[in-house]
């Protein structure tokens, strides 16, 4: 699957998936159900993975192209 954002899209998406990463945490931390708090662990591993790929292509996207090197000649009089 592909999905492609707009830069304001993508830093948007990064901030609401952060901030829930951030509640889950707090959710893991107030229950005592195992099964619901590992399957909320797992959810906050595959949700820092996201904005982990989120991070790499902004970066990406904000690279500056490569540019080919071209010999300078000097003109001789």
């Amino acid at each position: 699957m592909e999905l492609i954002l707009q830069p304001e899209e993508a830093q948007l998406l990064r901030q609401v998936l952060t901030q829930h990463t951030s509640d889950l945490k707090m959710e893991i931390g107030k229950t005592e159900n195992y099964a619901w708090r590992q399957a909320q662990k797992h959810d906050v591993e595959v949700l820092r993975a996201i904005v982990g790929r989120l991070d790499q292509a902004v970066d990406d996207e904000e690279a500056p192209e490569p540019v080919e090197r071209v010999a300078e000649q000097t003109l001789q009089p």
